[in-house]
């Protein structure tokens, strides 16, 4: 999952972005590495994807990356290696996840084992468990809120005003608990 600093720098970059917040974190997380394999079915869940990226079978636009929070741009063409075509793990998750579906913003060749990045994902589009932005963008808000309390404290851990991270929110499927 994605732990408190790495969290809030998503959020700082999607605040600073235009754009509704909510929307923007979304997407920023939506284009990370790991879970584009996740989308496109090259793994069966997050934690998988995140290691056999870690474990370096991916290229993005011809080149290894072994980043799992690798930011994945619009056009952008990820293959599995050619010499991780047949790591049974791949093999496995392709065959588990046939009839999950693809998300309209990605595009797969199940041929080639590679998958493109066609558009920006829109939030409607993203996952069921998404369904009102407008709820959405009221728990951004809320940790944008609780964000601007925290303090860097003495000996330089971060203490929230209200303790902890100072926020209560559940982002489901991004194994993110704030």
């Amino acid at each position: 999952g994605v732990l408190e600093d790495q969290f809030r720098r998503y959020f700082e970059s999607a605040e600073r972005q235009r754009g509704i917040t909510g929307e923007t974190l979304l997407q920023l997380l939506e284009r990370r590495l790991d879970n584009v394999i996740y989308r496109l079915g090259l793994a069966t869940s997050r934690p998988q994807a995140r290691q056999i990226v870690r474990h370096g079978h991916f290229m993005v636009n011809g080149r290894k990356v072994d980043v799992p929070s690798y930011s994945v741009r619009v056009g952008e063409v990820i293959t599995v290696r050619e010499t991780s075509k047949q790591t049974p793990s791949i093999q496995h998750a392709i065959e588990e996840v046939k009839g999950r579906g693809i998300p309209e913003w990605l595009s797969f060749d199940s041929a080639a084992l590679s998958g493109k990045v066609t558009s920006l994902p829109i939030i409607p589009k993203l996952t069921p468990n998404v369904t009102d932005v407008a709820s959405f963008a009221r728990a951004a808000e809320e940790v944008a809120d609780a964000h601007r309390q925290v303090v860097v404290g003495i000996n330089g851990h971060l203490e929230g005003a209200r303790g902890g991270c100072g926020f209560d929110v559940d982002f489901p499927g991004y194994g993110y608990q704030g």
